[in-house]
């Protein structure tokens, strides 16, 4: 008898979903962070995962990218970007980094 796969359990995204040009999003300090495929269930589960860590101390802020064209989107490419929060700004400029 064969045993059907294993379903891995799909974790929740801790950020925001956009479908922007990245280009603009660059314009706005956001910076590439990681791309996966998010069609894999591990790779999402890894993406949520490592969105969870750049979060965790407050200094970034994360928002999931879509793919950037129709190949891209059909192949379920997606980015993570982040960007400088108002805490990590204030951070620089405390320690004199700014």
């Amino acid at each position: 008898m064969e045993k059907e796969p294993k379903q891995e359990k799909l974790k929740s995204m801790p950020c925001g979903s956009v479908e922007r040009p990245i280009i603009e999003l660059k314009k706005e300090g956001w910076e590439y962070d990681w791309s996966f495929h998010a069609r894999f269930p591990e790779q999402w589960n890894d993406a949520c995962d490592r969105v969870e860590k750049i979060k965790a101390g407050g200094f970034w802020g994360t928002v999931l990218v879509q793919g950037q064209n129709e190949a891209e989107r059909k192949d379920g490419i997606a980015y993570i970007y982040k960007r400088k929060t108002d805490k990590y700004k204030q951070y620089e400029k405390d320690m004199g980094y700014v």
